[in-house]
């Protein structure tokens, strides 16, 4: 109960909205989330991958130690979970901006499951280094995830009779 959650307007965030959160004074553990969960298609070609990036803002004085979470979970059409869950956090300063970024498969240094159907995105809060009197105000300005290819394909803008170019990456080598 020491953390609250709200939709709030901001014309400033690209939705229009924020989603913040509250720290009320509370106990040194206290944390909280929101999460939604994703289809992803699903693909036996290990190729592809996940890349999430939620950006924060630290809205009031007190906000200083508390951190922002970002966790990524691959889970199957049954919504039972598959391959390694990974996550990362970030410090909060008041008046800034700060950004988690988080690849879904990161820690297990391997492909994407071959029976993931979803990913399970959670976002939020926890206290951090704030003393448990403190009280702080953080919003979710940005959430994205964005989906990494074995390739892309790149047009010829100049000319209708020039072949289309590939940008790709093999063995951590880039191509084009």
């Amino acid at each position: 109960n020491a953390i609250e959650c709200s939709h709030v307007a901001d014309s400033a965030s690209p939705s229009g909205k924020n989603l913040r959160f509250k720290l009320n004074p509370g106990a040194v553990s206290d944390e909280a989330y929101v999460e939604t969960i994703v289809p992803i298609g699903g693909s036996r070609d290990p190729s592809y991958a996940h890349l999430t990036r939620a950006t924060s803002y630290g809205v009031s004085e007190g906000s200083d130690g508390a951190q922002t979470t970002l966790a990524l979970q691959y889970l199957t059409v049954a919504g039972a979970t598959t391959g390694n869950a990974t996550s990362g956090t970030a410090n909060v300063t008041v008046g800034a901006t700060s950004r988690i970024d988080v690849t879904a498969h990161a820690s297990s240094g391997a492909q994407p499951p071959a029976d993931a159907a979803l990913l399970r995105i959670r976002i939020g809060v926890k206290r951090g280094t704030m003393g448990t009197g403190n009280s702080a105000v953080v919003d979710f300005t940005d959430i994205r995830t964005d989906v990494g290819r074995p390739f892309v394909l790149l047009g010829d803008g100049s000319s209708s009779t020039k072949s289309a170019g590939i940008l790709k990456q093999i063995a951590g080598v880039v191509y084009l």
